[in-house]
Parts: structure tokens; C-alpha cells; sequence
């Protein structure tokens, strides 16, 4: 696994790294997570394996999905920030990640370089293997994940230790499916 840090050429290598196919590990907005390209379905296959689930959470840019009124006014109050969305996807996104729906996230600064870099949707999804916490820390990583993944991207700023709340905007009234870091009120 190669350390990378969270700027300059690094990010630029961690960038060449996803566009091989590779998985990199990232601090995240509230705790680390996985990446990847996901057009490539050897690597979308590969973090599943990794986690041991059956499917991966699939956060993406907000044009691969559908923003109803309800996800607007979502977005509006507190993106950027620690909410994610659930919605209808476009077409754009292929049937191998998700059937009908996509989870949409604000980006963080390393996710907004990686996606501007690529022009590329990004899977994105806790860095955990299924049904445990997710890593909060880059030492969490190492010891669990090093000889999984390609690389890790560290950097000083602490992280928060709450994944972000995931809110299910395709249902009325709206669920919350993952109580995280932001109480959401729409």
C-alpha cells in the first residue's frame, strides 16, 4: 500500500492510481473511506469483496442522480457538509453499481480534486468491513486494510469519527437510513 499525502502530486498520483483501476483509502468528511472508479467494474468488484457485502454504498456528483424537491432543499441547508442523499439515479450510472437508486454526497476537497481531475463518477464508501465501524484514523487502515488496498492518502486535519447522515429522499416522508454527525429537518 502507498502513502500518499493530500495535496500537490500526490493527489495527482492518487488520481493516475484510480484511473489504473486501483482502490485508495481517503479521509473523508467524518471518518476514512474507500474510492474508486466507478466505470471500472473490476475495481467497484473489488471494494465490495474487500468490505464482504453484498453491494457498496455509492456516493456520487449530483449529475448522476435525479434531485427532487425534497433532496433540493437538502442540498440547499447543508451541503457542503456531512449529509448524504439518496435519489433516483440518471442513466448515466451503470446497472453493475445500483438498479435504481444513488447515493449523493457533498465532496471534500480531496473527493472535488479527484472527480474534477478525472471527470469520472467515484464509488465512494466507509472504509470498514461490513457491519463494523468505520476506520478513523490512518493507523486503523494500516492494520486492517494494507495488504487489500493500493494506497492511502493521509493528511493532519483530524476527522470527525461520524460518517455522514444518510437521508432517503425517494420515499414520503423522507428516512433517515443513517443517523451520522448532522441531525437532518427538512
Amino acid at each position: 500500500m502507498i502513502i500518499l499525502n493530500a495535496s500537490g502530486k500526490d493527489l495527482e498520483k492518487a488520481a493516475g492510481m484510480i484511473l489504473e483501476g486501483k482502490i485508495i483509502a481517503y479521509p473523508a468528511t467524518g471518518v476514512y473511506g474507500f474510492t474508486c472508479n466507478a466505470l471500472e467494474m473490476k475495481a467497484v468488484e473489488r471494494i465490495i469483496e474487500i468490505k464482504g457485502r453484498d453491494s457498496a454504498n455509492k456516493d456520487n456528483a449530483g449529475k448522476y442522480g435525479k434531485i427532487n424537491p425534497v433532496a433540493g432543499k437538502i442540498i440547499k441547508k447543508y451541503w457542503p457538509g456531512l449529509v448524504s442523499i439518496i435519489v433516483e439515479k440518471k442513466k448515466t450510472i451503470p446497472d453493475y453499481i445500483t438498479k435504481d437508486k444513488v447515493c449523493l454526497s457533498a465532496l471534500n476537497n480531496i473527493t472535488e480534486f479527484l472527480t474534477r481531475k478525472l471527470e469520472l463518477p467515484l464509488i465512494t464508501t466507509s472504509a470498514n468491513f461490513s457491519g463494523e465501524e468505520a476506520c478513523k484514523n490512518k493507523e486503523e487502515i494500516e492494520e486492517k486494510f494494507s495488504d487489500l488496498i493500493d494506497g492511502m492518502i493521509v493528511q493532519e486535519e483530524k476527522l470527525r469519527g461520524k460518517p455522514s447522515t444518510i437521508v432517503d429522499t425517494t420515499t414520503t416522508p423522507y428516512a433517515i437510513v443513517r443517523q451520522g454527525y448532522v441531525e437532518v429537518k427538512v
